[in-house]
C-alpha cells in the first residue's frame, strides 16, 4: 500500500510523545516512591500505600488506561497514520491524547483530567515522606500498567492492523 514517510513520522511522533510523557513521569516519581521505604514507614503508611496501590491499579490502570485512554490514543495514532496532515503531525502527541479534533464529551473529560493532574502535581510535593511515597507508589504502578496497555493496543493497531476502537474524530 506504500504509505508515505509523513504517515510514519506522524504515528511515531504522536505515539512516541505519549510514551515519553508517561515514561518521564514514571522515572521522576519512582525514586520518591522508593525513598518512602528508606523513611521507615509504619503500619499506617504501609496500609495507605497498599490501599492506594490497589485503587490506582483499578482506577488509573484498568479504568483509565485500559478501558479509555490507551485504545483511544492508539486509534487516533492509527487514524493519523492513515490520514497524515501537517497540523496533526506537528501536534502529534496532543492529537493522539485528544486535546483537539475530538468529540466534545471525551475532550471535556481529557481537559478535566488534565486540570486534576496539575492540581495533584502541585499538591503532592507538599506532603512529607513517607506519605508522599505511599501515594507516588500507586501512581507509578498505574502508569506502568498504562504503558503495558498502550503497548498492547499499539501492537494490535500497527502490527496486526486491527485498531479495534474509534478515534472519536468529529464529522
Amino acid at each position: 500500500m506504500g504509505l508515505s514517510l509523513k504517515a510514519w513520522i506522524a504515528a511515531i511522533w504522536g505515539l512516541g510523545g505519549v510514551y515519553l510523557l508517561i515514561l518521564y513521569s514514571i522515572v521522576k516519581l519512582a525514586p520518591r516512591a522508593w525513598e518512602a521505604l528508606d523513611a521507615e514507614p509504619g503500619f499506617i503508611h504501609w496500609a495507605v500505600a497498599i490501599i492506594n496501590l490497589i485503587f490506582m491499579l483499578y482506577v488509573e490502570g484498568y479504568r483509565g488506561f485500559q478501558k479509555s485512554f490507551a485504545p483511544r490514543t492508539v486509534a487516533r495514532a492509527h487514524f493519523l497514520f492513515r490520514n497524515p496532515n501537517w497540523r496533526d503531525l506537528s501536534l502529534g502527541p496532543f492529537f493522539c491524547m485528544g486535546y483537539y479534533r475530538m468529540n466534545r464529551r471525551p475532550r471535556i473529560g481529557i481537559y478535566a483530567l488534565t486540570v486534576m493532574m496539575i492540581f495533584f502535581i502541585l499538591l503532592l510535593p507538599l506532603l512529607p515522606q513517607p506519605w508522599r511515597g505511599a501515594l507516588d507508589l500507586g501512581v507509578v504502578i498505574g502508569l506502568s500498567y498504562g504503558i503495558a496497555t498502550l503497548s498492547f493496543f499499539t501492537y494490535h493497531a500497527f502490527v496486526r492492523n486491527d485498531p479495534r476502537y474509534s478515534p472519536e474524530i468529529p464529522h
